[in-house]
């Protein structure tokens, strides 16, 4: 099958690992991946990206603008071009655009997106991520090249009011698309409330567990946190957490934060008042890679979640899941759907969001009891194994491409 999926930015290293991940899986299988961008990400690339083909294969409008009106002039020129030559499809998009896009530039950026895959051959359509522009631009694909097309529902869809009033307002898309997803039991429930949606297959996002094995490195006292540097991720309790631990004489601890984002600033300057210096590293994103070579040695993985201001969450985040599978033990928080992944005391920790005082004394807990970390270990991986390993999710996935493929043949 060839299927044509909807990102904004690709490659990517900075999150969506797990995209790449059944995308990969269903190059194995045989089916020919395409994907449409707004922009070329990073030159920097996860391996399989590379090895698979799947750069190659990503289209996008052909060049980044540095300012609006230069946007504008080529999308005048263009659609101008578009008009002696294919009429009937300009008028078509445009007409489509005109009647969902919010403003001038989503018509703009979806346009350009849509030009540059004008004589590519499909035969199904999924967006991943459910943001309004990613909706139009999968109706207005499948609405030209007469191919359906499905989508995803991940957690700022589901739980943030700005994107709810979104998403509504163009429910008549939401409607024709062949098939709704979401990624965890919590998402399916919330969706049947907020929308009235539904039989909502869950197809959660995975995890290969060959690529993320355990090692037999000897581990440091190291905490690692793999994360964008945002609100939800909680970072700064783990700071906090870590100055409560120095100040009682854990002075051997060693914390590493892998990611990026607006907050960077923010846990520096927190770093530096503190006096957590000589304790904490911060190293940018990584591939996979790169990623698994870090993780090999260490002791535990925290990613201390809470809901932002915005009602923004972590669902099932699959920097935990990746840790869990190199049976690395995991701390976290019982927000949303991560409980659906970790049980307390089973395969990881979890504490109150928000609490840098717990989370301090499950730290101190972990470090100290080497059992409970190889028993949280074994159990994390097998949890990943047996419900959140990329093969078992693309065999729903791809179930789901095929009767959508099917219902319109």
């Amino acid at each position: 099958m060839r299927i044509l999926y909807i990102l904004g930015e690709f490659p990517k290293l900075t999150s969506e690992a797990f995209i790449l991940n059944e995308m990969v899986e269903l190059v194995k299988r045989g089916h020919e991946i395409h994907i449409v961008v707004d922009r070329k990400g990073s030159e920097r690339a996860h391996g399989d990206a590379i090895e698979f083909g799947l750069i190659d294969r990503t289209y996008c409008p052909g060049k980044l603008y540095s300012r609006g009106m230069e946007k504008l002039m080529d999308f005048l020129k263009k659609t101008a071009i578009d008009m002696m030559r294919h009429p009937v499809w300009t008028i078509t998009s445009l007409r489509v655009m005109g009647k969902y896009a919010s403003d001038p530039w989503m018509v703009m950026d979806i346009y350009l997106s849509l030009r540059a895959i004008r004589g590519l051959e499909i035969d199904l359509i999924h967006s991943p991520f459910s943001s309004k522009k990613n909706l139009v631009k999968a109706y207005l694909i499948s609405h030209v090249k007469k191919r359906p097309f499905t989508i995803t529902m991940r957690a700022r869809e589901v739980y943030q009011s700005g994107e709810l009033r979104e998403l509504e307002g163009i429910r008549e898309i939401m409607d024709r698309s062949s098939r709704i997803m979401t990624i965890s039991d919590h998402n399916r429930l919330q969706i049947e409330k907020s929308y009235s949606i539904r039989d909502v297959p869950v197809i959660r996002s995975a995890i290969d567990t060959e690529k993320f094995r355990p090692f037999p490195d000897d581990k440091r006292k190291m905490i690692t946190t793999v994360c964008r540097f945002i609100e939800k991720k909680g970072v700064t309790f783990l700071l906090e957490a870590a100055s409560i631990l120095i100040a009682k004489g854990e002075d051997d601890l060693e914390f590493l934060l892998v990611g990026d984002g607006p907050l960077k600033e923010e846990y520096l300057r927190i770093i530096g008042e503190r006096g957590l210096d000589r304790h904490f590293t911060i190293k940018g994103p990584m591939t996979q890679e790169e990623l698994i070579g870090e993780l090999r040695t260490t002791m535990i993985f925290c990613l201390p979640s809470v809901v932002s201001r915005d009602k923004d969450r972590d669902m099932l985040p699959n920097a935990i899941k990746e840790a869990m599978s190199m049976e690395i033990p995991v701390l976290t928080t019982r927000i949303s759907g991560i409980e659906e992944l970790v049980e307390n005391g089973k395969n990881g920790i979890l504490v109150e969001p928000g609490e840098p005082e717990e989370l301090a004394c499950a730290i101190l807990k972990l470090v100290r009891d080497p059992p409970l970390r190889s028993l949280l270990g074994r159990n994390g991986r097998q949890t990943i194994i047996s419900g959140f390993s990329v093969k078992k999710e693309v065999d729903k996935l791809e179930a789901v491409f095929n009767e959508a493929r099917d219902s319109t043949q």
